[in-house]
């Protein structure tokens, strides 16, 4: 597993996290039938680097 450097999310459930290796990945969380959901993996961005603060 990757290390995960950024997780921003927004109001209406949808998430990104940035890994230090350059790895995006958007995720969308949702509730359905009373309980809390969640899609990984929505989509995937690779090709972008990191750079270290």
């Amino acid at each position: 597993m990757q290390e995960i450097v950024l997780v921003k999310s927004g109001q209406d459930g949808l998430s990104v996290r940035v890994a230090y290796k350059g790895k995006i990945t958007y995720q969308f969380r949702y509730h359905w039938g009373g309980k809390s959901e969640r899609v990984d993996k929505v989509g995937i961005a690779t090709g972008v680097t990191a750079v270290k603060p």
